[in-house]
């Protein structure tokens, strides 16, 4: 039984993609739609995550996140892990 392909929505253009190709699309999208400049004309730095579940991997998403956010992990999370 072939595997059905995820598809998803990019939220800055609204296009849907596969998840490989939204990959190969947010190089170019993120350029065109989101102002990488600071307010003083400082390059805005940024992670690309990609998340995917684990056992069901056609769940995934694109996330951008400042490279000066604290990631911290909520209490209860840990033991889960």
């Amino acid at each position: 039984m072939a595997r059905k392909q995820s598809r998803g929505t990019c939220q800055l253009c609204e296009l849907s993609f596969s998840k490989a190709g939204m990959t190969k699309h947010l190089n170019s999208c993120i350029l065109k739609n989101i102002d990488l400049e600071g307010k003083q004309n400082r390059k805005r730095k940024f992670f690309h995550i990609v998340v995917m579940g684990y056992y069901e991997q056609e769940y995934w998403m694109h996330l951008a996140v400042p490279a000066n956010t604290k990631l911290q992990t909520p209490s209860g999370l840990a033991a889960f892990l």
